[in-house]
């Protein structure tokens, strides 16, 4: 027997009775807007194999009795309001393919007796509450593909035990209070599509052999938000067919390896936030053809901007701000119709600023803290010589000036020198005639 009530607006609390359906297999009721506790008789329903209570508004505890439904396949009880510590009775589903827990206010530890769930494929706890250490003995979840964890308050160091979870695909671990330095292990996931561990407190180096194993990656890659450092690992080119990237907001160093542009299916990259220094790589940018959207703003990038950036024809969003660019804006990105968002700010860069394309309306915050800028509208006007004249140039001009003053004065003091001796030479010839012409009247 099956009974679907979901997508629909059923209010009110779930009535006694349910329990009489001995042969109720299937019992989905979400999503609706159903409130107050599940009640006990739910879990006399044995034969239940798939149970959906999710996205309503339940709420109180879930009770130990839901270990009785041991032949439960399926378990979806997220987005609800159910509080208090998971049952550790839940072990005793071992059919359980799929646990959904997400989005509730569970408390306290990860029961370890999840361990005994030897058939589970997928695994959703995320949003809550949970505290305390990832069991060790997660480990022996030996088909578990899908671990979401993300958004609770875990703490200690990411186990060895996960690395030994071959199969999964999808690990999220974002937003918790973990520490220590990445497993070196991790390298063993090497079917993850996609891995998020942003948002936690973890140290040490990126390992570029857990990256390098990682090449089934296809969906996103996210250690922002860390306390990472080193240089960020040549092996990240190696991830063919990443769609997105985060290393941003750690203290990543050193420069923007040309191996970035081995990720030919990259939508979206952000370095943000970091220590980065040197140039910014025209050669790897230009292979990133589908890029959409690229932050390398807060770090301590020099040089100029590459021209070729504008051949990336996809690019919506670009912001190189706070990092210490310099030269003239690239006239090609007046030419870009994709570009939609553009931040330049507070960089080293001079001269006119293109007035075609993005530039046309740009905002007066995109291109603040550029003193040398101008011909925006939110600038100051280019003078004559700033459009003719390089900074360069008038150095050049300058010290050409300079040389050519200090000749004149040399000249010139020559000359005064010349004419003083000339001077004194006639006055002494002068005084000896004198003397001599007195002698010769005397006489």
């Amino acid at each position: 027997m099956h009974i679907d009530l979901s997508f629909n607006r059923i209010t009110g609390k779930l009535p006694w009775g349910l329990g009489q359906l001995h042969n109720l297999t299937k019992l989905s009721l979400g999503p609706n807007q159903m409130s107050g506790e599940v009640p006990d008789d739910l879990y006399n329903c044995s034969n239940l194999e798939s149970l959906s209570l999710g996205e309503n508004n339940f709420s109180g505890l879930l009770k130990p009795g839901i270990g009785k439904l041991y032949n439960l396949r399926t378990f979806k009880a997220g987005f609800n309001s159910f509080t208090g510590p998971i049952p550790p009775e839940i072990g005793n589903l071992s059919q359980l393919i799929t646990l959904s827990l997400s989005g509730n206010r569970f408390s306290g530890l990860i029961p370890p007796t999840l361990s005994k769930l030897s058939s589970i494929q997928g695994l959703a706890f995320q949003s809550n509450a949970l505290e305390g250490a990832i069991p060790k003995n997660i480990s022996e979840l030996k088909h578990l593909t899908v671990l979401m964890l993300g958004l609770n308050r875990l703490t200690g160091p990411i186990p060895d035990s996960v690395s030994k979870l071959e199969m999964l695909s999808h690990l999220d671990l974002h937003s918790n209070m973990l520490n220590g330095s990445i497993p070196t292990s991790m390298g063993a996931l090497n079917r993850l599509m996609s891995l998020d561990i942003s948002h936690n407190h973890l140290t040490g180096s990126i390992p570029g052999s857990m990256v390098s194993s990682m090449k089934s990656m296809q969906i996103f890659l996210n250690l922002s938000y860390n306390l990472l450092r080193g240089n960020i690992p040549v092996e990240l080119g190696m991830l063919e067919a990443v769609q997105a990237m985060d290393l941003s907001n750690n203290n990543l160093s050193g420069v923007i390896p040309e191996t970035l542009g081995g990720c030919r299916n990259l939508f979206s990259l952000d370095l943000s936030g970091n220590k980065l220094s040197g140039l910014i790589p025209a050669t790897p940018f230009s292979q990133l053809s589908v890029l959409m959207s690229m932050n390398l703003s807060r770090n301590e990038l020099d040089g100029q901007i590459p021209e070729s950036l504008a051949d990336l024809k996809h690019l919506t969003t670009l912001d190189l701000s706070q990092n210490q660019l310099k030269g003239k804006v690239p006239e090609s990105f007046a030419n870009l119709s994709s570009l939609k968002q553009l931040n330049l700010s507070f960089n080293q860069l001079e001269d006119q600023v293109p007035e075609t394309g993005i530039f046309k309306n740009i905002n007066a915050s995109s291109l603040i803290g550029n003193p040398g800028l101008c011909g925006s509208k939110s600038l100051r006007p280019c003078s004559k010589s700033s459009h003719s004249l390089s900074k360069k140039t008038l150095w050049i001009l300058i010290s050409l000036g300079l040389v050519f003053t200090l000749l004149i004065l040399v000249v010139v003091i020559s000359l005064l020198l010349q004419c003083a001796r000339k001077s004194k030479a006639e006055l002494i010839e002068n005084e000896t005639r004198i003397h001599f012409s007195i002698e010769t009247h005397k006489v």
